[in-house]
């Protein structure tokens, strides 16, 4: 099998439509049909099952995408090996991180390592825990910053403590609760939330009944923004629980305020996760780097 099909397949099953597949790889739309024509004859079976709403791989073609992505990542990494090895071309390292990590922790260790090693390209890629485990499973990522309670003990890869991620209920600096010397669950149980990010609900509910309260449903889903998070509250009644290394700005600019209730805070610990072996140099100051700023950064929103 030609390795460029290969890619192409896996294109098309990403993008949904050969059309966005097409634009993706920078080749015609019939060039990438006859491309996908010759890969089924090859193989003797139908890849794709094409209809209205787009084109979705068949039991054939779920089976090839793992298998073609693997390829593809190793073919890559050993174009990047060899590359190195003739002095052609710099290290890449793509990193994924939680949407909470990516407005603060990982832009300055991105620029602290850049500057330090001008050769080294660096990726970085949005995402939720599962998400980004899935994109390590598939080699897609060399490393990845994640919350060490949403993975299994033996999730198969190596690991490394970053730093622990305080959690606070949050609110408008006007809202009502502000003006409470010392408000209690009974009074927070009187005001609606917004959700926090993706996955971070289910252990907000948690801690809600552990303190007694019957978990809302939250009446606003952020859709994982953070900023849209801190935006909405600061205008309205609804709490919302959020890193308190992510307030620190709004606190001082007098927009925001931490309601603090006895319990209802919560310290999580990020971890980055890499393939099994010998980190690159660049991996290694990357995890140096993120481990720094992330304690810089949660020191700040003590």
């Amino acid at each position: 099998m030609d390795i460029r099909r290969l890619n192409y397949f896996a294109c098309i099953i990403e993008e949904g439509s050969i059309t966005a597949a097409a634009q993706r790889v920078h080749v015609s739309q019939p060039a990438l049909t006859k491309a996908m024509r010759t890969l089924e004859e090859e193989l003797g079976v139908v890849l794709f099952e094409r209809t209205i709403a787009g084109i979705f791989p068949t039991t054939f073609g779920q089976a090839l995408y793992g298998r073609a992505r693997a390829i593809i990542a190793e073919m890559q990494s050993a174009e990047q090996e060899i590359a190195a090895l003739r002095g052609l071309a710099g290290e890449r390292l793509r990193l994924g991180a939680l949407p909470t990590l990516i407005s603060d922790i990982v832009p300055a260790a991105v620029n602290d390592v850049s500057r330090r090693f001008p050769g080294l390209h660096v990726s970085v890629q949005e995402g939720h825990t599962q998400g980004l485990f899935r994109a390590m499973r598939r080699r897609e990522l060399d490393l990845c910053l994640v919350y060490a309670g949403n993975l299994a003990a033996d999730h198969g890869f190596g690991a490394q403590s970053i730093f622990l991620d305080r959690l606070v209920t949050v609110g408008s600096a006007a809202h009502p609760l502000a003006q409470l010397a010392n408000p209690t669950v009974a009074d927070v149980a009187e005001y609606p939330w917004c959700a926090a990010t993706a996955g971070n609900w289910p252990v907000i509910e948690r801690l809600l009944r552990s303190v007694g309260l019957d978990p809302p449903a939250p009446q606003v889903d952020p859709g994982g923004s953070i900023q849209f998070i801190k935006q909405f509250v600061g205008q309205s009644r609804h709490l919302a629980m959020l890193p308190a290394r992510t307030i620190a700005s709004e606190i001082d600019r007098g927009e925001l305020t931490i309601i603090a209730v006895p319990g209802l805070s919560l310290e999580r610990e990020i971890v980055a996760l890499f393939s099994s072996g010998e980190l690159s140099r660049g991996a290694r100051a990357m995890l140096a780097a993120l481990a720094r700023y992330g304690k810089i950064s949660a020191d700040t929103g003590q």
